[in-house]
């Protein structure tokens, strides 16, 4: 089984949070390069906007579609397992029969994408599968829910309470 992507929908949730964040680290800069600018620092200050900007555009272009390349879900009889990051890769392994609780949640930003995060909770930690569209949350809910019913079935037919 190979691991499922977020549609590509989940491309604009991802550009609008590179954004959000590049906006962080630029608002800092303006006072700068205004004081650049009034100055006697013109040709600088244009080297460092364009510079920015570049950075800006890199940023909400190119890693947003990295990161939708490196996320995914995977799940099998035993297992819900999630990969994710750009720089720094992660995988996520839930046991099925750990699961305690699952959640589906929507965001200002996930509102306004049409998107949704599926929360899986277990006793000691939980898992979060982000970028989904409203209904293939509910769909994995419903899957996860169904599975998790099974192996209760298959437990309590065994003679386990």
């Amino acid at each position: 089984m190979s691991f499922k992507k977020p549609d590509k929908k989940a491309l604009s949730l991802m550009r609008l949070t590179a954004s959000a964040w590049s906006g962080l680290f630029i608002l800092p800069l303006l006072p700068l390069l205004a004081f650049l600018f009034l100055g006697e620092q013109k040709v600088f200050a244009l080297i460092i906007s364009a510079l920015v900007f570049l950075s800006f555009l890199l940023f909400i272009w190119l890693y947003p579609k990295l990161r939708y390349k490196n996320y995914g879900y995977l799940l099998d009889d035993k297992l819900l397992k999630i990969k994710q990051g750009v720089f720094f890769k992660s995988e996520h392994m839930v046991p099925l029969d750990r699961i305690h609780q699952i959640d589906i949640r929507q965001g200002p930003l996930d509102l306004l994408t049409g998107r949704a995060k599926l929360i899986i909770t277990t006793a000691g930690s939980a898992a979060i599968i982000k970028f989904l569209s409203l209904a293939g949350a509910q769909e994995l809910a419903e899957n996860l829910n169904a599975k998790l019913d099974e192996k209760l079935k298959e437990t309590k037919g065994e003679g386990h309470v």
